[in-house]
């Protein structure tokens, strides 16, 4: 666990990459790779959520601004570009149709293009709450 906020960095770094060549329109994965880092989008959450909820069992008075506050300036900044530029992206990619079924894989190019927005943002997000909760010494 000690070195978890690195696989989360290289996930944010991949994640990105992938992103910015899905909106470039230069590549676009397949089903199995849309798949995983969605998958390890809801992992990094889980991750996330966990922390905080021993913070507040350590602290009943915890409140996330708190924690948000504690981050050098410029986590704050990014972490906020990302989460305004993965709402705005999704809400320009969004569209009523529907697709064939309850779930399905083979997204179209703008339905990929609104989930990949979101990728970048939570595994940086865990990569910033683990590397914070590190520096501050209660990472065990």
């Amino acid at each position: 666990m000690k070195n978890s906020h690195q696989l989360f960095l290289v996930a944010f770094i991949i994640s990105l990459v992938l992103h910015l060549l899905i909106v470039l329109s230069v590549y676009f994965p397949d089903g199995i790779i849309t798949l995983v880092l969605s998958v390890g989008m809801f992992f990094s959450w889980l991750i996330i959520s966990r922390i905080f909820r021993e913070l507040v069992d350590q602290n009943p008075e915890f409140n996330l601004l708190q924690f948000f506050r504690a981050f050098p300036p410029i986590f704050k900044y990014v972490l906020s570009f990302f989460a305004f530029y993965a709402l705005i992206n999704f809400a320009l990619t969004f569209s009523i149709e529907s697709g064939t079924g309850w779930v399905e894989f083979n997204l179209s190019p703008d339905k990929l293009r609104g989930i990949s927005g979101f990728w970048p943002f939570f595994y940086l997000l865990a990569f910033s709450v683990l590397k914070q909760k590190m520096n501050n010494g209660t990472l065990k």
